[in-house]
């Protein structure tokens, strides 16, 4: 039984790892961007119609009777690639002439033309949406985790407030049945009446901001409807998760490049390419080659179009190439930026944890004095305004290990998203 209950108690646990689970299409955000990839996906579908075959047909009569020469069908199979077909049926069903055409741009048009330019645009664009995704889900996890960290910090302190709070009102009741019997004086009972109402003080602040990070967590944790949910106290987990760091810096350079909104930059270059190609592509002079095929006879012609300035076609080759090069120096900055981050992140770890060292080594000191300070305290030596003192040395050691901590923690928690790899 005792198992039993101790498993349904680590089952509320609401931990880290718990947590991250819980972080997706639930949070309205995030179901947006979800959504912006369906739309995505539903314009490459669209944009797939350049290669998609079509009939063309139609009848004219006077006298509302098809004729023999009234009707015309055809059926076009176009390609993204830019050259057409055509097999076309002339005149009635039973007398009608058949054809085959075929059409071919020889310069602009063939290969980089409008249609490819589309197609290949819609699949980047969908592309780019997912990892637009992958970095608000990126950013939705270091913002839920970084909301537990403070959440389970607050927790902590509010754990430190009521048993300073505790100590005090337990020795105020002994206190005052030694100040009855006139053994302890009235200054004493009054320094413990001004500890004990400042660890009130302290306690219900204490308890307002653990409610506060509570009700922040609940923006992330949401259960299977998509509403918040806001934790409870007892779901506070005992142990943080984590200990010493390793730190590899070199390694984690190579990580950077992974990252979503690296991953967008990369794709967004491929986009600016595949501009740049249709621009120079449109720069040549358009030249159709066209060729028709019927029973008696074959036929074949030819259709020139050039501009004589050739401005807009410049203009749009000069645009392409500066948006490639615009492109290419934001990838750039954006790693430089990621690097010096990346750099700042590690000297903060490495800082963060020895203060957490620092903290914990105080934290064992002010223990020893204030245990030597109550054997006193028994024995007569000492007085009540000094082990109150002790008692709050005691109580900001604690809260430095807490906070030192949390920082720790905040620290590799931003030397986690740099890298792109979340909490």
């Amino acid at each position: 039984m005792i198992l039993l209950i101790c498993s349904l108690v680590q089952a509320q646990t609401l931990t880290l790892d718990r947590l991250m689970e819980g972080v997706d299409t639930r949070v309205p955000y995030l179901g947006a961007s979800s959504a912006k990839v369906d739309q995505a996906a539903a314009k490459v579908t669209s944009a797939g119609a350049v290669n998609d075959p079509y009939i063309v047909g139609g009848w004219a009569s006077e006298d509302g009777v098809p004729g023999v020469e009234d009707g015309s069908l055809s059926f076009v199979q176009p390609t993204s690639l830019g050259p057409t077909m055509a097999l076309n049926w002339d005149g009635s069903v039973a007398n009608g002439t058949p054809s085959a055409e075929l059409s071919v741009p020889v310069l602009d048009g063939l290969i980089w033309g409008d249609s490819r330019l589309e197609l290949v645009s819609a699949r980047l664009l969908f592309s780019i949406q997912e990892a637009t995704l992958d970095l608000d889900v990126l950013q939705a996890r270091g913002k839920a985790a970084e909301s537990w960290w403070k959440w389970v910090a607050y927790g902590r302190k509010l754990d430190l407030a009521e048993r300073q709070l505790q100590l005090a009102v337990q020795r105020n009741a002994a206190l005052e049945r030694g100040l009855e019997l006139g053994q302890r004086s009235r200054l004493e009972l009054v320094d413990n009446q001004r500890a004990l109402l400042s660890r009130k003080s302290s306690a219900i602040q204490a308890k307002q901001e653990l409610d506060s990070a509570a009700v922040s967590l609940s923006l992330w944790w949401r259960d299977a409807q998509g509403r918040p949910q806001t934790p409870e106290r007892e779901q506070i987990p005992q142990d943080w998760g984590w200990g010493e760091p390793r730190l590899d810096l070199a390694w984690d350079l190579t990580q950077l490049e992974q990252r979503p909104d690296v991953v967008v930059l990369d794709l967004a270059l491929q986009l600016a390419d595949a501009e740049l190609r249709r621009a120079q592509n449109q720069a040549l002079p358009k030249v159709d080659l066209k060729a028709k095929l019927e029973p008696d006879k074959v036929s074949g012609g030819l259709a020139l179009e050039v501009p004589i300035l050739m401005r807009k076609e410049r203009g749009n080759l000069g645009y392409a190439r500066a948006e490639l090069d615009r492109v290419a120096f934001v990838r750039q900055g954006a790693l430089d930026q990621l690097a010096a981050e990346l750099q700042q992140s590690h000297q903060l770890v490495e800082a963060s944890w020895e203060r957490v060292v620092i903290a914990r080594q105080a934290l064992a000191v002010a223990e020893e004095a204030l245990a030597m300070e109550r054997t006193a305290f028994e024995l007569g030596g000492s007085e009540v305004f000094r082990l109150v003192l002790r008692e709050g040395q005691l109580a900001d050691a604690e809260k430095a290990v807490i906070e030192a901590e949390l920082s720790y923690g905040l620290a590799d928690l931003r030397r986690r998203m740099v890298i792109g790899q979340g909490p």
